[in-house]
């Protein structure tokens, strides 16, 4: 088993590569193959919007004999809990975890499986910020001269408000 780390946080595992020997008079057992799994997101850490798509990338492959060993599993866990499990052929694929994201910071983790049960997990950081204004002001009442805009902007991140008038921006 190899663990990659980045700082303090464990990127991704490679677990079961290798296998084992074989025994005299024909005998054999385990198995050879090589599982390579590369993340293609360009990054292991995001900011989304809640509600948005979050598309993760790879492409994968595992090799015996130099022949490819056939389809794998994906598995995809959220905080934890296992949301999704496929099969998928080898080469590139993409998953959409937005779904799966609660508002705040999530952890998710795929892993991907070959036949032979050799497996990488990858682990993602994507924080899943909610944002929102809410007011009370009535569109339908005429105004003339200034106008009082009352709000509060809602979400669990720093926010600015720009106001932009006839493209212009106005106020902050």
């Amino acid at each position: 088993m190899a663990y990659f780390t980045h700082g303090e946080n464990i990127l991704f595992e490679i677990t079961g590569i290798g296998g084992g020997g074989g025994g005299g008079g024909g005998g054999g057992g385990g198995n050879e193959a090589k599982l390579t799994v590369t993340n293609t997101s360009g990054f292991n850490s995001k900011t989304i919007s809640t509600g948005d798509d979050c598309i993760l990338s790879f492409t994968w492959s595992s090799i015996e004999d130099s022949q490819p060993t056939g389809d794998g599993t994906l598995t995809v866990t959220s905080n934890g809990a296992l949301k999704l499990t496929q099969n998928i052929q080898q080469g590139g694929i993409q998953v959409n975890v937005g779904p799966y994201l609660t508002s705040g910071n999530n952890t998710v983790k795929i892993q991907i499986t070959d036949i032979y049960g050799n497996s990488r997990i990858i682990a993602f950081t994507i924080i899943s910020v909610e944002l929102s204004i809410r007011s009370t002001f009535d569109v339908s009442t005429p105004f003339t001269g200034d106008i009082v805009f009352t709000y509060i902007p809602v979400g669990a991140t720093t926010k600015i408000v720009h106001f932009i008038l006839d493209e212009v921006e106005i106020a902050t």
